[in-house]
């Protein structure tokens, strides 16, 4: 999956079961890295990601809004487990 908006583009690869081992897989209780949060311009934006998670049979959450933060956003999970984000104004 690719996404692309503001000058990012970001390509995830699903991972190799081959070369994978317990050693490099991700561990979201570890220290580091909990997530990533991509924001685009508008609702309507984060509707059609959600769409094309969707027709790729990506599992991802509903579109939540943040009132307090003043965001919407979608959240669904890479390859290795980490949490991603596309987040939107309200």
């Amino acid at each position: 999956m690719v996404l692309m908006n503001a000058g990012t583009f970001i390509g995830l690869r699903p991972c190799d079961a081959a070369r994978q081992s317990d050693k490099d897989a991700f561990d979201p209780f570890r220290v580091g890295l909990d997530h990533m949060s991509f924001n685009v311009e508008s609702r309507a934006i984060l509707e059609a990601a959600m769409a094309q998670l969707e027709e790729r049979g990506i599992p991802h959450g509903g579109i939540t809004e943040l009132a307090p933060f003043g965001i919407a956003l979608l959240p669904f999970k890479d390859p290795d487990g980490i949490q991603l984000e596309i987040c939107a104004p309200l």
